[in-house]
């Protein structure tokens, strides 16, 4: 039963290469086209169970003698009746076939897309070609599935049982628990891709701190000792503020008032930079994580590439180092954004807003805080040593 419901006739199908422009080419292919031999399922049966008892349900409302003794003849188990269902399940069985297999369709297709039978040339003669082996193919499955539905009954008459278990209740229930079988095997090969463990080798490295912590050098660093790319969101910013698009126009204002960018725009520039092959073998977040439903956002994101945040790094500095910083930062580059009021109003952004993310990471896992004072080199040496290089 079950190797007859699973039993197909493989039609080989060679599909040539291609060049497909700029130097791009499409490699030959090699697959089939799967026919069953039982393509129609238990629809056959079906069919002709339906027609059959016409005669019998008719006779019982009209109560003609005519009728009644016809109906006579279509007697389960009787032989009019075993050869009538036998006949009907074969002729359904190339009915329905033929309904839901369309070889000219098929043919169709193989052409636009440039494949081929071996030995048989592409369009009609194709489709002639499908024709012919789905009737040579169907017939065995016509055959078996008449079996399958007379001989309960002939069987069940001989021994004298009066209920059955019919031969599409059979057919229905192995073709149920082949279903369930894919299901399973498809879940067992889906369940490795969700369940291991984050993909060896990547590392996604998040720089927390105030603003003037130092997280951009030390994210350089970083990024160019260990070859990944640094996603810094300052920086993308304002590089959109100098090339005053939309977006940069909003963040310009926004950054000299002092406030954070919504999280919206930094989830998006996330996920986007995320898709990019440089960012396949991790990425160095420097003030990317501001708020907790970004943090929220940047892990479920992660977790779609079976990622995590395999670090967290807070840089530690005081509030007076910072304002010094940003002074003599100030005097070099000029931004408007490090005015000692500007970066008053920053730092309190940063106590309401970021804060308290370094609580949402460490209730999550360790965070290693880094003394954020000291020389460049000093301070990327507690780095390299944080991260294990």
């Amino acid at each position: 039963m079950v190797a007859m419901t699973i039993a197909a006739r493989r039609i080989p199908i060679q599909i040539p290469r291609k060049v497909m422009g700029r130097g791009r080419i499409r490699e030959g292919q090699k697959t089939f086209i799967p026919i069953r031999l039982i393509t129609a399922g238990v629809m056959p049966i079906v069919f002709a169970q339906t027609i059959i008892i016409v005669p019998g349900t008719v006779a019982n409302f009209t109560k003609n003698p005519v009728l009644t003794d016809i109906a006579s003849f279509f007697t389960p188990g009787e032989l009019p009746y075993d050869i009538a269902f036998g006949v009907m399940v074969l002729l359904f069985s190339y009915f329905y076939t033929s309904i839901i297999f369309n070889s000219v369709d098929l043919s169709e297709n193989l052409k636009k897309q440039g494949g081929f039978i071996p030995g048989v040339k592409p369009g009609a003669a194709t489709a002639d070609y499908i024709d012919q082996v789905l009737g040579r193919v169907t017939l065995p499955g016509a055959l078996f599935l008449a079996a399958i539905a007379i001989l309960p009954i002939v069987i069940a008459k001989k021994i004298g049982v009066q209920a059955v278990f019919g031969g599409t209740s059979v057919l229905i229930v192995v073709g149920v628990m082949l279903d369930t079988i894919a299901q399973v095997e498809g879940v067992a090969l889906l369940a490795p891709r969700y369940s291991l463990p984050p993909e060896q080798g990547i590392m996604d490295i998040l720089l927390l701190g105030p603003p003037g912590a130092g997280k951009g050098t030390q994210g350089e660093i970083l990024a160019r000792r260990l070859g990944l790319p640094r996603f810094a969101t300052g920086d993308l910013l304002r590089d959109a503020v100098a090339r005053r698009t939309p977006l940069g126009l909003r963040a310009k204002q926004v950054m000299e008032d002092g406030h954070l960018v919504g999280d919206d725009l930094i989830l998006g520039v996330v996920r986007e930079e995320l898709g990019r092959p440089a960012a396949a073998e991790g990425v160095i977040f420097d003030g990317v994580v501001r708020t907790i439903p970004q943090a929220e956002g940047v892990a479920a994101i992660l977790a779609e590439q079976r990622r995590k945040m395999d670090k967290v790094l807070f840089f530690d500095v005081s509030d007076a180092e910072i304002l010094a910083r940003l002074e003599k930062r100030r005097g070099v580059e000029g931004r408007a954004d490090d005015d000692p009021a500007a970066v008053g109003r920053r730092l309190e952004a940063y106590r309401a807003q970021t804060a308290p993310v370094l609580a949402w990471y460490r209730d999550r896992g360790d965070v290693i805080t880094i003394p954020a004072v000291g020389t460049v080199q000093e301070i990327a040496e507690r780095v390299n040593a944080a991260v294990g290089v």
